[in-house]
């Protein structure tokens, strides 16, 4: 029996539909931090800054993925994962145990050095060991951030040192200064970014002086987070992994990850971004 036209236009046309949907790419949307500049934060409604900068180029070397990134603030995009309703959060650092609803982590994209700065006052007598200097202390860290190693959170639990969770590193820095909280938590060059915007701001500019950098608390690497629930709904997560390691790895090799850093500053400067204004 002959095939008619008709029917050889039909099978013409689904072998076309099929291999468009073969070929065409999967829609992903990836979620970072708000307010963690120079890392990564919200401005005009887009997610900039050096995280943002090197996965877009890594995203463009990945194929079959067409991927979006959007902003939110850190806690809540916690939440996204916790619920199965995000695929992936960037930068989380490595906590395994605390944050069981998070696996696999990427390859490790960047590294940072976190450090404690406190008030002025706070230095009038020697702190050398941390944490065991700072018991009685009331310490800040960004919302949802959990930083200051195992003998913090010993000494939390036993109530010998004090934590509070504040939105950003402006407003952390802002309750240092102002001797609202004793000392802070975060990424040295996160830290130093919205000191010297701050210093830009005459309502702030003296208020910076109170601020003293202390111990370095430990080096971290931040990476890629995925959601390990609602895997149904995230079928193309194992290819996606596998994909996003091997450009990361390469970038990594070749060093274009540290030129993309080296740019990044140079173009940079706290000055352009918005100013910040606390109540």
């Amino acid at each position: 029996m002959g095939i008619t036209q008709a029917t050889l236009l039909t099978l013409i046309l689904l072998f076309n539909a099929n291999t468009a949907l073969a070929t065409s790419p999967i829609d992903v949307v990836i979620y970072g931090d708000a307010h963690y500049a120079p890392y990564s934060w919200e401005k005009d409604d887009e997610i900039i800054g050096i995280y943002p900068t090197i996965l877009r180029k890594a995203f463009s070397k990945m194929d079959g993925f067409r991927v979006e990134i959007k902003p939110v603030p850190w806690k809540r995009g916690l939440h996204y994962l916790q619920r199965g309703s995000a695929f992936a959060l960037f930068p989380p650092y490595y906590h395994p145990k605390m944050r069981t609803y998070i696996s696999p982590y990427s390859e490790p994209i960047l590294s940072e050095l976190t450090v404690l700065v406190c008030h002025k006052d706070i230095f009038q007598k020697p702190r050398h060991q941390w944490p065991d200097d700072y018991f009685g202390l009331l310490i800040g860290v960004n919302r949802g951030y959990e930083l200051g190693g195992e003998q913090f959170y010993k000494a939390l639990r036993a109530g010998k040192i004090r934590r509070r969770e504040i939105e950003g590193t402006p407003k952390n820095l802002l309750m240092v200064a102002s001797g609202r909280i004793d000392c802070y938590i975060n990424d040295i060059n996160a830290i130093e970014w919205d000191i010297k915007l701050l210093r830009l701001q005459p309502r702030y500019h003296t208020q910076m002086d109170n601020i003293v950098f202390g111990p370095i608390i430990s080096s971290e690497q931040g990476y890629l987070g995925f959601s390990n629930q609602n895997n149904d709904k995230f079928y193309y997560k194992n290819d996606f992994i596998l994909e996003f390691n091997k450009v990361i790895r390469e970038m990594k090799k070749s060093g274009e990850i540290k030129e993309l850093v080296r740019e990044f500053y140079h173009h940079h400067h706290p000055s352009q971004t918005k100013k910040i204004f606390v109540e």
